[in-house]
């Protein structure tokens, strides 16, 4: 029996930005001992470290703590804006040898960075090093040349200094490095996998060059980028030993397609409030409507960020759904196949992206809490004031699904106690820290592989069962439901909490089969919807046709029809 092989590739950061993070790949924090800002991930300031190098070292303070302090069968380095393509698409790359990503969208799916494929791809290799590029594409001639003349910063003699060093502590080198100074074909970025034993044997020869030349060298009249020498020359170290371990024939080596990430959308930030929300080629007119609403009412939109868990989304939607975001949107496609046991009642409105909640916890694993909103709703009051409601020891709080049949009878076909309340799953504020901690998205599928054949509100039953006991209870304001109006059966809230929430909502969430888009909608608060479309970039493509349906379901008058057309358009 194979014993699975213990990775680790560490991806260094010095800033924020997206964080790419799973079991395998581990985001840390170079230079950490010098920053004033901490990063909420490793640091390699911590055990045996050189983390105050960092300005001269560059990201190899990262391969120095990971060298010292963890012991896995395979260490490797990527750069939160630099990763590898493990799917070997042989994708077209700019002039500089690079695969050029405009967005991080599903960029663990495209470009093989999910757990399992690592688990399985790594294992079949030695070293994983970048496709090499051919440096005559900037005007020089070989990898010697290239030091010395493709940037000005550089100076040769420390490079050559560095060579002699090697030569002397490793004179089975020197072939090596006559053969890779005189090619044109290098591997850069500091980007490789290696196996255990093959990691520390370069990194102790790299350190011990580099801690050597680090003496001689006066770099006290280097400017900042001058003084990135060692870092520099670690580049052309790594392209050595790849030359070396090459020349031995003993070795599995796989060379892979740099990808470099420019993205056109923000980066959280550490106070980012983070939203989901679920759409499909059909809903994302509605979600953009929704987040419109949000926006517009946010005491800081700059704040807010937005994962779409995307079921087909037209990308015209999604062009539109970047503009009034400010790019602080990130659409994650998901798998339908992951839901392919999961029911639908025949009769109901309901479609198994619903159940795309269930991955919620684990689809960012660097989130400790998140918002979840339906695309059916329009927010009216800033988000900031859900956000800052106190979960307590909860892992979820949510507002009671305000339909008399779930609210009274139904909660306990499914077994809740009457000290439970059934939620609507519309609107969650959720603990995703604890989520993950009890296995929340395994125990959810499981107990709807269970109860296949007995739930009847999808999702929301399997969420209801599985959180009994761990729920908190939001104001009504929060997910005014449609039912709040006509069918309640509320056993949560109080007749005059529920008044107040009519007159005053923060959330109208537009429960139910009939939307405001559809003939029948029975919402009192149905303008609402139109309101927002009429505001966000929808509004001049479909807003006359939105109101003409609006008005067939309220059966307005030709007469009182016409005059509503024409204040509208006296407006716009």
């Amino acid at each position: 029996m194979q014993v699975s092989k213990k990775i680790q590739i560490f991806i260094s950061y010095h800033k924020n930005y997206h964080i790419f993070k799973n079991e395998i790949l581990t985001p840390i924090h170079v230079g950490s001992a010098l920053s004033n800002n901490k990063l909420d991930m490793v640091s390699d300031s911590t055990g045996d470290n050189i983390s105050e190098k960092n300005p001269n070292f560059c990201e190899l303070t990262a391969q120095y703590w990971a060298w010292k302090n963890c012991n896995d069968d395979y260490i490797g380095f990527l750069h939160y804006r630099r990763l590898f393509d493990f799917t070997e698409k042989n994708l077209t790359e700019n002039k500089w040898g690079l695969v050029v990503e405009d967005n991080i969208d599903n960029i663990y799916l495209k470009y093989g960075l999910n757990t399992d494929f690592l688990n399985h791809f790594i294992p079949q290799y030695d070293v994983i090093i970048s496709k090499p590029w051919d440096v005559s594409n900037a005007g020089t001639k070989n990898l010697h040349d290239h030091y010395n003349s493709a940037e000005s910063k550089l100076h040769i003699k420390d490079y050559d200094r560095a060579l002699e060093i090697l030569v002397t502590k490793y004179p089975q080198y020197q072939q090596a490095i006559n053969k890779y100074n005189n090619s044109k074909l290098g591997y850069f970025n500091n980007m490789f996998i290696l196996k255990r034993e093959l990691f520390e044997e370069y990194t102790q020869l790299m350190f011990d060059v580099l801690f050597h030349l680090e003496s001689e060298l006066d770099i006290s009249k280097y400017d900042m980028q001058e003084a990135r020498v060692f870092g520099y020359i670690s580049e052309w170290l790594f392209g050595i030993y790849v030359t070396y371990l090459k020349s031995t024939g003993s070795f599995k080596i796989k060379e892979l397609q740099r990808v470099f990430i420019e993205p056109q959308q923000k980066y959280p930030e550490r106070d980012s409030i983070p939203i989901f929300s679920l759409a499909d080629v059909n809903y994302g007119i509605h979600l953009g409507v929704a987040i419109s609403s949000i926006v517009k009412n946010s005491h800081c939109p700059s704040r807010l960020y937005f994962y779409i868990m995307d079921g087909g989304i037209k990308e015209e939607d999604k062009i539109k759904l970047r503009n009034i975001t400010d790019g602080r949107i990130e659409f994650i496609r998901m798998d339908d196949t992951v839901f392919a046991n999961c029911p639908l009642s025949p009769d109901a409105h309901f479609t198994k992206h619903t159940y795309y909640r269930y991955l919620i916890p684990i689809l960012k694993p660097y989130l400790n809490r998140a918002i979840y909103l339906d695309c059916d709703l329009v927010v009216t009051k800033p988000i900031e004031d859900l956000w800052c409601f106190d979960l307590s020891d909860s892992i979820v709080a949510a507002c009671e699904d305000t339909w008399k049949y779930p609210a009274l009878d139904w909660k306990y076909e499914l077994g809740l106690t009457s000290d439970e309340f059934y939620f609507n799953a519309g609107v969650l504020l959720l603990n995703l820290e604890k989520m993950r901690s009890l296995n929340i998205t395994e125990q959810l599928f499981r107990k709807t592989s269970e109860m296949f054949s007995k739930i009847k509100y999808l999702d929301q039953d399997i969420l209801n069962i599985v959180l009994a006991g761990q729920k908190t209870l939001l104001p009504l304001k929060w997910n005014l439901q449609q039912t709040a109006f006509f069918e309640t059966g509320s056993t949560r809230y109080s007749i005059e909490e529920i008044e107040i929430a009519r007159a005053n909502p923060a959330i109208i969430h537009f429960s139910g089969g009939i939307k405001p888009w559809q003939s029948g909608c029975l919402n009192p608060l149905w303008q609402e919807y139109f309101n927002y479309l009429d505001k966000s970039p929808w509004s001049n493509k479909l807003y006359k046709k939105q109101i003409l349906k609006a008005a067939q379901i309220y059966h307005l008058s030709k007469r009182k029809l016409k005059a509503k057309i024409k204040k509208i358009l006296r407006k716009n």
